[in-house]
């Protein structure tokens, strides 16, 4: 497992910033050092069990806190990663970096650890 720094989004085949997250002040990270799991980090963040296996990714249930975010931006990627998460992504790994898609939705995530 690894810590993974979010560097692009791509919601509905569209290009988004992206935002940091609301407690470090940082770019969002999705972590999948326990084995077994996979978290993210936003404004409200989410965690779940995860399986990795034929090249795509299968989260469920991913559970989070339903805080009201200030910044309407960071509470727009919670969902969009919460829902990426859920849509069981295509995942690939090549050197340090992370691609998850979905149709016409894309994440990026290069590797911290």
């Amino acid at each position: 497992g690894s810590t993974w720094t979010i560097t692009r989004i791509v919601d509905d085949g569209e290009e988004v910033p992206v935002v940091d997250a609301q407690a470090s002040g940082a770019a969002p990270e999705i972590d999948t050092t326990a084995e077994g799991t996979i978290s993210f980090t936003g404004c409200n963040g989410g965690r779940g069990e995860a399986n990795y296996g034929a090249g795509q990714l299968v989260v469920g249930p991913l559970m989070s806190s339903k805080m009201a975010c200030e910044d309407t931006a960071l509470m727009s990627q919670d969902e969009f990663i919460s829902s990426l998460l859920a849509a069981v992504p295509e995942v690939s790994v090549e050197g340090d970096t992370l691609t998850l898609t979905d149709d016409q939705d894309q994440l990026v995530a290069t590797r911290q650890s």
